[in-house]
């Protein structure tokens, strides 16, 4: 069994991360730790030393820069009740190392990434499809709800807001 670890042990290992770390205290002495790495290709270091101090991945989100060409990535994970962030930007032509063999739980998030936003995937075989082709389907990708959505507690209002407009038009 894995002791849990310390607010001190969750600080001083994002802090060795590469890249700047910005930490806020949270409820009941814990913390939410964003840490912005200042190179994509540390993904996989930074991720086996989170799980080295029991963290669980949560969340893979992707979402595209809207100042210059490309994406933002954030990798969320709880450690002992604690939030840790980790975030990279990833220009167009750019891959991300694949995080699933350190958390297995990456799998989908790593593919509706890169299937919505063509983000390149290193480390990783090709993998199927999550959504079916446009031309199987006949739906748009553009109608489809991502898992990040859906498992983002904070986005109820914009998930039911979404579903009652393809309601609406009948989709």
């Amino acid at each position: 069994m894995t002791a849990t670890p310390s607010v001190q042990v969750i600080l001083d290992t994002t802090r060795a991360l590469p890249g700047g770390v910005r930490i806020e205290p949270a409820a009941h002495g814990l913390v939410t730790v964003w840490v912005r790495l200042a190179e994509r290709h540390s993904l996989a270091a930074a991720c086996r030393a989170l799980k080295a101090i029991g963290a669980r991945l949560s969340m893979v989100t992707a979402m595209p820069d809207v100042v210059d060409p490309g994406h933002f990535v954030a990798y969320h994970f709880d450690v002992a009740g604690s939030t840790v962030t980790i975030t990279l930007r990833v220009a167009p032509g750019e891959t991300v190392e694949t995080i699933v063999p350190i958390f297995r739980n990456a799998d989908w998030h790593e593919r509706e990434f890169a299937e919505l936003y063509g983000i390149g995937l290193a480390g990783r075989a090709a993998t199927p499809g999550l959504f079916l082709e446009e031309a199987q389907s006949g739906r748009r990708r553009s109608d489809l709800i991502p898992l990040s959505i859906l498992a983002n507690a904070a986005s109820t209002k914009t998930l039911w807001e979404t579903l009652e407009a393809a309601k609406e038009a009948g989709k």
